[in-house]
């Protein structure tokens, strides 16, 4: 499946492959996206980000992204509400706020989560409409 005429899609991710370092695809398929998911499910670090950019530029970009380190996770989406950009993050309230230490940099651990489905749930969501209606993204 594509995504919608009206924007132009990138796909980034930071990940141990053949190219190691940033890499970017335009205009990728769903398995162009499921192949990066796999590998940073699997690789446990590293990030994977999609944009969608109006082709109209009178409205803003839209991002989502999923981070990972040692199989800790977390989506980042930043939205536009009412011509304004908007960051909301997955979050978990029943979750005791504390932080976990990680190599790169210590998260809320409400942040985070490990089962990786989740992760193709919503980036299938934003491929398919440029949304994200996740109540765990807050």
């Amino acid at each position: 499946m594509r995504i919608s005429e009206d924007y132009r899609i990138i796909l980034t991710w930071t990940l141990d492959d053949e190219h190691y370092g940033r890499r970017s695809i335009w205009n990728p398929t769903w398995e162009n996206v499921t192949e990066k998911l796999n590998m940073l499910r699997d690789q446990k670090t590293g990030d994977v980000t999609i944009e969608a950019n109006p082709k109209n530029h009178e409205n803003m970009d839209k991002i989502i992204t999923v981070e990972g380190q040692e199989g800790y996770f977390r989506i980042i989406f930043i939205d536009v509400i009412n011509g304004k950009s908007v960051e909301r993050q997955t979050f978990d309230r029943t979750l005791p706020a504390r932080m976990k230490e990680l190599p790169d940099e210590d998260w809320d651990e409400r942040r985070l989560f490990r089962d990786f489905d989740f992760a193709y749930q919503v980036f299938k969501e934003f491929f398919e409409t440029q949304s994200v209606s996740s109540p765990r993204i807050v």
